[in-house]
């Protein structure tokens, strides 16, 4: 049995909805700590709509606490740091004097055993030497990498402002693994991109712990959900969900729509492509054809993808673990998804849980095979819901967060 430790769990953001990733891996650790531990919450909110939905969350664990911070201010903060040759203007972004102060007043009354500390932004505020309790970092992913994956994909002056930022965030992720007493990533290939003396030095555990559920892949209100659903007489449709503002998402479908759907329309003219998610943003939006559906925020998203054929992941950017993947296969959708979202589901093999295509016309020819045989995706759903029972339990996810205290 597990002893019964005092943790203070400090984010960024409230989890909730759980509509995002991060969102939901953050939930997971909550829920686990929840009962099993004296636990207490600090989080940061920007604004009204954070702030009820931290409401929300302290239903549930009533012990939270909310700071707000000035959007204002962490615009001004991000900008300065454009002149700084150390601190990354993401971090900078999230920093708050008054979040900084609680966080130090909180651990100075009360002793805890443990601070969990979700996401590199949070991170900073636990780097003063005056805070003595062991800190648990869960960076997720890491996003020096992340970030270096835009550079081929934005203009030639965010590509340099980019470049400083991604050695920024190297150095400062560094002085993070140095000091913390564990790190937790994601996978096991974003474990490797540890520095191997950090490795060494703090323990780093790989856990998965985005599980997602058909009873949270809520998108939005019953009040704003347009009436887009797909017909079953829509024979061929495929569908993308995730949030439409995230950068990595908006090159992935515009290079879906550009670059592969024209050769499946060629095949199958009446094809529909359903983009589903908050907040498209105005590159996505002249994306609308007869062919590509744009929803923005919905209901449910389980009312796309019981029509859909087959769920497309076209990311040429991807970092650890792709959530929208896995709900696709909760939701027994064939997936066609390239090789770097592939490798954050560590186990998966091209042909047995999904298929995996890089090139404009691979990624098409693989679509249109599963569109065309229904066995096939029959035998690719089967083996993703069997994938999913064999590594993304709750139980073998509650098994991969006690390693984090040993």
């Amino acid at each position: 049995m597990i002893k019964r430790h005092k943790i203070l769990f400090i984010s960024n953001r409230p989890p909730y909805p759980q509509n995002q990733g991060d969102k939901i891996r953050a939930n997971q650790f909550l829920e686990f700590f929840n009962g099993k531990h004296n636990l207490d919450i600090l989080v940061l909110c920007e604004n009204q709509y954070e702030y009820r939905n931290f409401l929300k969350m302290k239903l549930k664990f009533p012990h939270s606490q909310a700071v707000y911070t000035n959007p204002i201010i962490s615009k001004v903060n991000f900008f300065r740091a454009l002149f700084s040759p150390k601190i990354p203007s993401i971090v900078t972004y999230f920093y708050s004097r008054k979040f900084k102060r609680v966080i130090f007043e909180t651990t100075r009354k009360k002793r805890y055993d443990f601070i969990f500390c979700h996401s590199l932004v949070t991170s900073q505020y636990l780097l003063d030497k005056k805070i003595t309790t062991k800190v648990i970092f869960d960076i997720c992913d890491i996003d020096s990498n992340r970030y270096n994956q835009y550079i081929p994909y934005v203009g030639r002056w965010r590509a340099f402002w980019l470049k400083r930022e991604v050695k920024k965030m190297e150095d400062f992720q560094n002085l993070a693994f140095s000091r913390f007493y564990r790190i937790i990533v994601s996978t096991p290939k974003e474990k490797e991109l540890v520095p191997e003396e950090y490795q060494q030095k703090t323990r780093v555990v790989s856990i998965y712990a985005n599980l997602v559920s058909k009873r949270g892949s809520k998108r939005g209100s019953k009040r704003n959900a347009p009436l887009r659903v797909p017909r079953m007489r829509d024979a061929a449709i495929c569908i993308f969900v995730g949030t439409m503002k995230y950068f990595p998402n908006i090159v992935g479908v515009i290079w879906f729509c550009k670059k592969v759907l024209p050769y499946i329309q060629k095949e199958i003219p009446k094809v529909k492509f359903y983009i589903v998610g908050r907040k498209p943003a105005q590159s996505i939006q002249k994306l609308t054809s007869k062919n590509v559906i744009i929803t923005g925020e919905v209901e449910r998203v389980s009312r796309y993808y019981q029509p859909a054929s087959v769920a497309v992941v076209p990311l040429p950017i991807a970092q650890g673990v792709q959530t929208k993947v896995l709900e696709s296969f909760s939701f027994g959708a064939a997936v066609v998804a390239t090789k770097k979202v592939a490798r954050g589901l560590a186990g998966v093999k091209d042909g047995r849980e999904l298929l995996i295509a890089d090139t404009p016309l691979q990624f098409a020819q693989k679509t249109l095979e599963l569109l065309r045989n229904a066995e096939k995706r029959k035998k690719l759903s089967k083996n993703a819901r069997a994938f999913l029972k064999k590594g993304y339990t709750k139980e073998i996810v509650e098994n991969q967060i006690k390693k984090s205290f040993l």
